[in-house]
């Protein structure tokens, strides 16, 4: 094994980097499975992961902000790391639209605020309507219970880009 050089240190690489470095070499190592196997094995154990996170309704919403509002200590629904306050946008604002959203049962004129809201024109809610097959991260909202769709709405964009770099790294 080549030895790696950590910057500031002598002697032996940590265990951290040589994880790393391990983990490196078995994923850019030469497979003996035609591309077409790795494609699909590879987007498979995406989707595993999608569904697994969607089942459990897994997000990384700052929503547990808002617990500490109402009550003391900390969200027992929090998993990792804490919630960011920095994130208003996300919990103080689009969150509850899309929960009034789903309450009315998605229509596009909510009556959220007096004289009603296009929500096709703010932010990025979900609503019945065809333009709605254009943005696949709001389908969940459709066919899963509330925290489910969230989950959707989060994962989906993110690990379709990890999928498609996942597919570009192996055919290159």
């Amino acid at each position: 094994m080549p030895e790696l050089d950590t910057p500031g240190r002598q002697g032996s690489p940590s265990r951290t980097s040589l994880a790393f470095y391990r983990a490196f070499l078995a994923v850019t190592r030469p497979s003996r499975l035609p591309a077409a196997w790795q494609i699909g094995l590879g987007l498979g154990v995406l989707a595993v992961v999608f569904i697994l996170l969607v089942a459990f309704g897994i997000s990384g919403t700052s929503s547990g902000v808002l617990y500490g509002q109402f009550y003391r200590g900390h969200d027992p629904q929090l998993l990792l790391g804490s919630p960011r306050p920095i994130r208003s946008d996300e919990w103080l604002v689009a969150g509850p639209l899309t929960i009034a959203q789903v309450q009315q049962g998605l229509p596009r004129m909510s009556q959220v605020f007096p004289g009603g809201m296009d929500a096709s024109i703010v932010w990025d809610l979900p609503y019945r309507e065809w333009s709605v097959l254009l943005r696949p991260h709001m389908w969940g909202f459709f066919f899963l219970p509330l925290n489910n769709a969230f989950a959707f709405k989060w994962w989906l964009p993110f690990l379709v880009m990890v999928g498609a770099l996942y597919v570009l790294l192996t055919i290159l």
